[in-house]
């Protein structure tokens, strides 16, 4: 005959011994067999925020922000410029007022200062 409290408790042991290391598995294994980033990676991670900070300050200057397409950043023209500065070159294509798809390009610059708003417009020039 079976005792109910011995299997209960193994059951109970089993689901503790489940919880400890689904709460421990990141301090066991965390950065196993990764590298902390290079500069370089940094650097394109810079660039790939420059770009969509300057998408958001082109789409909040267009007639139908919601139809808004952006190419895919590695499409774009972006260079660094003085620390913190980047330059981004590349275009959209949305509706203008009477509902047709038109393709603009534009050139913005942005500035990376850190905090709450991190990137800040410094020049934006939509071609009409």
């Amino acid at each position: 005959m079976k005792n109910k409290n011995a299997d209960g408790m193994q059951a109970c042991a089993g689901c503790a011994v489940l919880i400890l290391v689904f709460l421990f598995w990141p301090v066991l294994f965390d950065g196993c067999g990764s590298e902390p980033p290079t500069a370089q990676d940094r650097a394109r991670e810079m660039k790939t925020d420059a770009y969509l900070a300057s998408t958001n300050f082109v789409r909040a200057r267009l007639k139908a922000p919601a139809t808004a397409d952006f190419p895919y950043s590695g499409d774009a023209s972006i260079t660094e410029g003085p620390i913190g500065t980047f330059t981004v070159i590349a275009y959209v294509d949305s509706e203008n007022s009477f509902g047709a798809t038109l393709r603009t390009n534009w050139a913005c610059t942005v500035s990376y200062s850190g905090g709450a708003l991190p990137w800040h417009l410094v020049s934006l020039d939509i071609a009409e």
